[in-house]
């Protein structure tokens, strides 16, 4: 650190190549922590080897062993928050396409590249997601069912998503869920005979 105002960097070349007048605000705990930045300000950053790689980032929060780590150098981060060990750790194709993206969960959209607006919370959420945009998908390995799905609501418990299209809704579990697709008005329902009891034929007439 040879410039800027106001930072914090603690722990083993946290901040240690920030040179760039303007650097301001910023927080580094960890080692290596925020390592590769050379220009940004108003950044937290915590954990080992968190933003490690990346050279320019700005209000951005990354926190946990390995977050974001794999970034490359070069690219200009911004309005990013990634909470969790290993959260958008396999992002090394990551470009500034994908600022203002959440993620939230240990793996959560680990390998995005370019989806804007995202948001994922929860163990691996939207790890398949990579050029999709504005989804929001919540639950332990909830995820869309391809790489560039857009304006999707995914919610529950290892729901992977079941239409292949944009603008749908799901909610459940792995076994049952309830799908609404945004752009047709239909409603779907699983329905699987191998989870129901007491299933007889009805007699018509």
């Amino acid at each position: 650190l040879t410039d800027g105002d106001r930072n914090t960097a603690v722990g083993y070349q946290s901040f240690s190549a920030l040179t760039t007048s303007g650097n301001t605000g910023g927080t580094a705990v960890g080692y290596k922590a925020g390592n590769a930045l050379t220009s940004g300000g108003y950044n937290t950053i915590m954990g080992r080897d968190s933003l490690a790689t990346a050279t320019t980032a700005s209000s951005c929060v990354v926190i946990g062993d390995s977050a974001m780590a794999n970034s490359p150098s070069g690219v200009n981060f911004s309005g990013i928050i990634a909470i969790g060990p290993s959260a958008m750790v396999d992002t090394s194709s990551l470009t500034n396409g994908a600022n203002n993206t959440i993620a939230i969960g240990s793996g959560a959209l680990n390998s995005l590249t370019s989806g804007a607006r995202n948001t994922a919370i929860g163990y691996a959420a939207g790890d398949t997601l990579q050029n999709g945009a504005s989804n929001t998908i919540v639950g332990y390995g909830c995820d869309t069912d391809t790489t560039g799905r857009s304006d999707c609501v995914i919610i529950g418990d290892r729901i992977t998503l079941s239409i292949a299209s944009d603008e749908v809704v799901e909610i459940g579990n792995a076994t049952n869920s309830m799908t609404y697709d945004l752009g047709g008005g239909d409603i779907t329902v699983s329905s699987d005979v191998r989870i129901k009891k007491d299933i007889e034929d009805t007699k018509i007439g």
